[in-house]
Formats: structure tokens, C-alpha cells, sequence
């Protein structure tokens, strides 16, 4: 979390100083990309040690924050924008994410044995707590099992639809006649909406099956990805968000 903080905040402090195309694309594509590689791998696998019982929800608790950045963040950076200029803009929000980072990473705990506990909050035995955790399945052997490689290729084709959306969605929106305020409210939009789901899928995966639940979301997904094709009004497309 400490490292992921410093290289972000770098990050955005070149961005702020990019005079040429090249310099987006290194430190945009590169270093944030670096920057902001372990936060879901950080977060949720702390999160999967910590909890067993309720982990569906709590892991959506955890990425209610995702969507509340992707609410309250464009059109903060629209603001500032516009009040400041980019290159100020991304010194503030370099700064600010580095600090916030930077604090939370102080108070997180990598395994509740290091405090005496076990995974709900259970006291932990002189023995369990010797236990090393996670041991029973290494990284070697998911690798020989094709859940891991479907899992992976699941969360890529995924994640490039969800990009290409944020990406996208915003200039399309002007495109077709709308303005720039209002198409920043559509991936506002779509991370507000994402805090509800979050929470829903979460306890929809510890009640019937993480299983069931990743199936709900792709098929919803991909639905609202074919509907894209014909939405061309602003209403259209807040139901799309």
C-alpha cells in the first residue's frame, strides 16, 4: 500500500508536467497503471484472510469504495478542471490520493493472527496461531487446476469491457450532442449505482454462490453492452450507466 501510494502520487505529479503525447502514455499507461496494480490485489486478499463466513459481503463493502471514487471523482476533476486547469487538477488529486493512501496503509493488518485472532473476529489457540494461513492451497497447485486460468481470463475480458466504458462513454456522449458536464455525470452514474450492487452481490454470493453471482453479473453486463448499439439520448444512456 505504501509503494502503490508514492509511485501513484509520482504518477500524477509528471502528469501534471507532460508537454507531449508520449509522456501520457508513459506515465499514464505505465506508472498509474503500476501505482494502482495492488489495490485489489492488496485489499481483497487481506479481506479473504480476515473473513470466512460473510467474505461475499465484506468483500463488497470493501469495493463500495470503487464506486464511490467513480462518483465523486469526475466530476471533482471536472471541477477542478475547470477552476484550475489539468495540470493543477492532477497535482491536487496526486497529492490527495498519496495522503489518503498513504494513512490508511498504516492501520491495515495483513493476517488476524498477528493480533491473536482467527478469520470473524475468533480468539486465536496457541496452535491455530502457529498455523501459517492459506497453506493448504499454493499458488503451484491452482496452477495446474483450469478454474484459475478461466478465472483469469474472465476478470481480463471483463475488466477491458469496463475500461473501454470509462473510457469512452464520455466522448461518445458528446458525440452525439450532449455536454461535457453531463456526460461526466454518466460514469458517475455508473459507480453510484455500483455501491448498491456491490452490497447486493456481495450477500448474494455468501447466501446461493459466488458462482451464481459472477454468472447474474456477466449476463446484465453483457446485455447492457449490446444495448449500447442503439441508445442515442441522454436518458438512454443514464439507464445504460
Amino acid at each position: 500500500m505504501l509503494v502503490s501510494a508514492f509511485i501513484l502520487g509520482l504518477a500524477y505529479l509528471l502528469l501534471s508536467l507532460t508537454t507531449g503525447l508520449w509522456q501520457m502514455y508513459l506515465f499514464y499507461g505505465l506508472v498509474v497503471a503500476v501505482g494502482l496494480s495492488t489495490m485489489d490485489v492488496v485489499l481483497l486478499s487481506t479481506v479473504a484472510r480476515w473473513f470466512t463466513r460473510r467474505r461475499g459481503m465484506m468483500t463488497g463493502i470493501v469495493k463500495v469504495g470503487t464506486g464511490a471514487g467513480m462518483l465523486v471523482f469526475p466530476l471533482a476533476a471536472h471541477a477542478l478542471i475547470s477552476d484550475f486547469g489539468w495540470r493543477t487538477a492532477y497535482l491536487i488529486l496526486g497529492a490527495l490520493a498519496m495522503a489518503v493512501m498513504v494513512g490508511f496503509a498504516w492501520f491495515m493488518r495483513r493476517d488476524p493472527r498477528s493480533m491473536g485472532l482467527l478469520p470473524d473476529g475468533v480468539p486465536a489457540t496457541p496452535a491455530s496461531r502457529a498455523a501459517p494461513a492459506g497453506a493448504d492451497f499454493s499458488l503451484k497447485q491452482a496452477r495446474r487446476t483450469r478454474q484459475f486460468y478461466m478465472l483469469c481470463a474472465v476478470n481480463m475480458l471483463t475488466y477491458f469491457c469496463t475500461t473501454t466504458i470509462i473510457i469512452h462513454i464520455d466522448p461518445h456522449a458528446q458525440d452525439i450532442g450532449i455536454s461535457a458536464t453531463e456526460a461526466a455525470t454518466l460514469i458517475a452514474t455508473i459507480g453510484g449505482v455500483s455501491i448498491v450492487g456491490r452490497l447486493i452481490m456481495g450477500s448474494f454470493g455468501d447466501r446461493l454462490g459466488e458462482k451464481r453471482g459472477l454468472g447474474l453479473c456477466l449476463i446484465i453486463f453483457a446485455a447492457a453492452l449490446a444495448s449500447l448499439q442503439f441508445l442515442d439520448q441522454l436518458w438512454m444512456l443514464f439507464i445504460f450507466a
